[in-house]
């Protein structure tokens, strides 16, 4: 709309430049502002639950949300991945992966009886 108002003007060819910075600020009203995208992107961490998608669905739903956040600056740690994760899984379902223990890697690789300590890990036995 702006280009073809400026093209019957005349304007188009005498001063592209300004005409550049009119559309310019005319479609930077539209973008969204770093707040604007953290606050959205928080809102849309909070209100992910996996409800009746399958495991695999909710791992890349999960997975799109975490990137989401660390992209807008509100990245988590290791620990707080894992407590959203099994709060958004539900209590039933978390508190089965609470009860697992078994045999994972440790820190100096060896293997040792333990529970889930990581979001990936907890996704494995919900897999299950």
């Amino acid at each position: 709309m702006l280009a073809k108002k400026h093209r019957r003007l005349g304007t188009w060819e005498e001063s592209p430049e300004a005409v550049f910075a009119e559309i310019k600020a005319r479609h930077m009203k539209f973008a969204e502002t770093t707040l604007e995208r953290q606050m959205r992107v928080s809102r849309e961490w909070d209100q992910l639950w996996k409800g009746q998608r399958s495991a695999l669905q909710f791992e890349a739903a999960f997975e799109e949300a975490t990137t989401e956040l660390e992209l807008a600056g509100l990245g988590k740690n290791q620990k707080e991945l894992l407590l959203g994760y099994l709060q958004k899984v539900g209590p039933q379902q978390c508190a089965e992966i609470q009860r697992d223990a078994r045999m994972w890697p440790g820190p100096d690789g060896r293997e040792e009886m333990r529970r889930a300590a990581t979001w990936e890990e907890a996704h494995k036995v919900l897999l299950e």
